[in-house]
């Protein structure tokens, strides 16, 4: 029996409500973002821009995948990188959690 080639690039949409509460639940660390970075940009892949506010650290692709989607309803822009110092992913974004806003 002949197997098809798997198709590869179709994507999949599913609707999730989340919250900032959820949000938050899916960062173990949040930081403010900035060119005090710079000495530090060979830790991450790829290379980040240092123009974004704040980062977020997620444990694994599926809360990278969470996350993204939570800030692409609040409009936001991301850059998605993985932070070889921490062993975990990082999410650049300009958006202010409640933590940051108070």
């Amino acid at each position: 029996m002949r197997r098809s080639p798997r198709k590869v690039g179709k994507g999949m949409s599913i609707n999730i409500q989340m919250t900032e509460e959820d949000f938050d639940n899916l960062v173990h660390t949040s930081m403010e973002w900035g060119n005090h970075w710079k000495e530090q940009i060979n830790r991450f892949h790829p290379i980040p821009m240092l123009e974004w506010k704040y980062a977020y650290w997620v444990d694994d692709y599926s809360a990278v995948l969470l996350a993204r989607a939570f800030l692409t309803t609040q409009n936001q822009e991301t850059q998605t990188l993985y932070d070889r110092a921490f062993g975990s992913w990082l999410i650049l974004t300009n958006y202010a959690t409640e933590t940051w806003r108070s």
